[in-house]
């Protein structure tokens, strides 16, 4: 595969969290077990060099979803992407990446 298709292929969380949507109030909402659902599945990619793909992937579904109106469900994957923060600093130290 190659780094353009890389970059065009969303994150699997991301895929993940589509499924997961219903229609509400808001023509996308999430449910407060799928907002703990994609919590976890992004802690399991705590250390693993998929992590900054998959806050960035989340934080621009969440772009989206605000443009479309959906501003409940950005603000909760917004919520879900900065749960990673921690992580990806210590991961950046590693690296020897400044933050």
């Amino acid at each position: 595969m190659t780094e353009d298709n890389q970059k065009k292929e969303v994150h699997p969380i991301v895929k993940k969290a589509l499924e997961m949507t219903y229609t509400g109030v808001e023509p996308i909402q999430f449910d407060d077990y799928a907002i703990e659902q994609l919590e976890d599945m992004l802690k399991d990619r705590f250390g693993k060099p998929d992590l900054l793909k998959a806050v960035v992937d989340l934080i621009n579904l969440a772009r989206v979803l605000e443009e479309k109106g959906c501003n409940s469900a950005s603000m909760k994957l917004i919520i879900v992407a900065s749960t990673a923060a921690e992580a990806l600093q210590k991961q950046f130290k590693k690296e020897g990446i400044k933050t």
